[in-house]
């Protein structure tokens, strides 16, 4: 069955300014220019398309971290080109990007959903709970549509 739902993950990274900024922060900055850049290591990065729906979600120990914040779809999926999408992206760089994601129908929840309160309904968290965080890892995962809506605060 072929997958049209992800979680996109951030981490804590550097603005244009070069001051290091939260994963919740980098994340928003992301949003607002409505580009998500897949860089040449992010598994997954091939199976995504437009119109396919995304979880933001927010790895580290600090602000909203652990938690997804956002939801959007995919408008376009282009290859990355640093004369086209360089000039909007609004962080420095931690790789080398392959492909960008452009978004469409972003929406910041309210409230951030806590991944660690969902661990025991998720498919994909391995039995061992104390090692969920590896299921976390990679920048990008697919999602069955059910976790989806569990993580999206959207009960199925």
């Amino acid at each position: 069955m072929k997958k049209s739902h992800f979680i996109l993950m951030k981490h804590s990274g550097f603005n244009a300014d070069r001051v290091i900024v939260t994963g919740y922060e980098s994340a928003r900055l992301l949003l607002k220019n409505k580009l998500w850049p897949l860089w040449e290591n992010t598994r997954c990065k091939h199976m995504v398309e437009v119109d396919h729906k995304l979880l933001i979600y927010i790895a580290g120990n600090e602000e909203h971290s652990k938690c997804i914040i956002a939801s959007a779809e995919v408008s376009a999926v282009e290859l990355w080109s640093d004369k086209t999408h360089k000039k909007k992206y609004p962080l420095l760089l931690d790789g080398i990007p392959g492909k960008v994601l452009i978004l469409k129908n972003i929406e910041i929840l309210k409230e951030p959903i806590d991944i660690r309160k969902k661990l025991d309904t998720l498919s994909f968290i391995p039995e061992n709970k104390k090692k969920w965080g590896v299921a976390m890892m990679g920048g990008m995962r697919p999602l069955l549509e059910n976790d989806y809506f569990k993580l999206s605060g959207i009960d199925a």
